[in-house]
């Protein structure tokens, strides 16, 4: 089981191997002629001479900032904002639900392989939840996708919690409630609070 993540990261090596830097890393180090190389390389029908110059302008305009102005307005708000999102992604559970979920799923029923089988589905399900919610987030905006994960995230907190409060025997309907429960837990984290703290961050 431990290889195969082994395979995954040796895959992401020799892809990343062959990639240049990126233009805005090349224009930090003076290194023109890699810039426009590079640029060239990722937009072949693109102005490269004025990508860079929008890339030196927006690098320009960076210049001067500080900290403190993340505690004055207008930017106190979003600050604050940000803070309390990425303290509310630490303490949604997700982490416990990840790394024992298949004790959970020992807990509601399911045996051998069936635990690990289930723990794929959840994965993979997570994965298909954190590419809508890079889809939807343009159309239907940021604010719409983080409640809709949290909205998800309640109702299959409020399901489980249902299940248990029935005693600690899971079978049949109950024991397949209980794997809905957690995948729809997990996906509307990586749906909602997963994906959109990193749109709100930047």
């Amino acid at each position: 089981m431990l290889g195969l993540s082994a395979v995954a990261s040796g895959l992401v090596l020799f892809v990343l191997l062959r990639l240049p830097d990126t233009p805005r890393w090349y224009v930090m180090r003076r290194r023109r002629e890699d810039t426009l190389a590079t640029l060239q390389r990722v937009d072949t029908a693109g102005d490269a001479e004025e990508s860079l110059r929008e890339i030196e302008a927006d690098l320009s305009a960076e210049l001067g900032g500080n900290l403190r102005e993340m505690l004055r307005l207008p930017y106190l708000r979003p600050t604050i904002f940000v803070l309390l999102l990425g303290c509310l992604v630490q303490i949604t559970g997700i982490n416990a639900v990840t790394y024992y979920s298949p004790f959970i799923f020992h807990d509601m029923g399911w045996h051998g392989h069936e635990v690990l089988l289930a723990q794929a589905l959840v994965e993979v399900f997570s994965v298909f939840a954190t590419v809508s919610a890079v889809l939807v987030v343009d159309r239907i905006g940021r604010r719409v996708t983080l409640l809709t994960g949290v909205g998800v995230m309640i109702a299959s907190t409020a399901l489980l919690v249902v299940l248990y409060a029935q005693g600690s025997h899971f079978s049949g309907l109950a024991s397949a409630l209980g794997f809905v429960g957690i995948l729809f837990f997990t996906a509307g984290f990586n749906f909602g609070f997963g994906a959109m703290v990193w749109v709100y961050a930047s």
